[in-house]
């Protein structure tokens, strides 16, 4: 039996094992799905934008080579 493996989301904190890897972080397949569905404006979106916000923040300088 394979083990399938399972990230943290830098988003939602969970471990999921679909997604994508940005640097050294991982987004589930859920929360890029969200990102990419927001509205400008809407409430989801503002705190998606803070989130972002955050992971720049935190994660920028491993993103970039």
């Amino acid at each position: 039996m394979d083990v399938i493996p399972a990230f943290e989301c830098f988003l939602c904190e969970e471990l999921r094992p679909e997604g994508v890897r940005i640097g050294r972080v991982w987004c589930c397949a859920a929360c890029e799905d969200r990102i990419v569905r927001s509205q400008a404006g809407t409430a989801d979106y503002e705190e998606l934008v803070r989130a972002m916000r955050r992971f720049w923040q935190v994660y920028g300088q491993q993103c970039v080579p």
